[in-house]
């Protein structure tokens, strides 16, 4: 697993990813809590075969990158329009339909221009920062995970 500090990640549905490479929104990630990447070889197991002998059956390794975001629940007007709001990121979670336009592919773009495909999974579960919790003084926290589409 690595540690790093991360200033924005950048989401693009299907539909986004398409039509605008440049589009999509941006979402703040807080500097404490930044990005962690872990690598899973969840689905490998490891049985006996009758003589005794391990049986390895090996499945892909996959990605999850886990991130908490810092979002208003809506923008200031000297905000930067790019950023996405708190209405945004749960347009992003529950994007659900594999065939549907957009699909349930999310791409992930670092601040490093970085690109990867993938889908938001676990609980979408916004924290109050603050007492505001309607307005652009309403600041939340969420927690994402990232799953890579792509296996290592």
């Amino acid at each position: 697993m690595t540690s790093s500090s991360v200033p924005y990640i950048i989401l693009r549905n299907s539909v986004e990813h398409n039509s605008d490479p440049k589009g999509g929104h941006w979402f703040r990630v807080v500097h404490q809590t930044g990005f962690a990447e872990t690598l899973d070889k969840g689905g490998n197991t490891v049985d006996r075969t009758i003589g005794g002998k391990p049986d390895v059956q090996i499945t892909p390794i996959t990605s999850t990158l886990s991130y908490t975001i810092r979002v208003r629940d809506t923008l200031d007007t000297l905000d930067d329009p790019n950023y996405g709001v708190l209405s945004d990121l749960n347009d992003y979670y529950t994007q659900n339909n594999p065939t549907g336009s957009p699909s349930n592919l999310i791409y992930l773009e670092n601040f490093k221009g970085v690109e990867v495909p993938g889908f938001l999974v676990g609980q979408f579960t916004p924290q109050p920062l603050t007492t505001q919790i309607v307005g652009s003084d309403a600041i939340f926290f969420v927690p994402i995970v990232f799953i890579q589409r792509d296996a290592l």
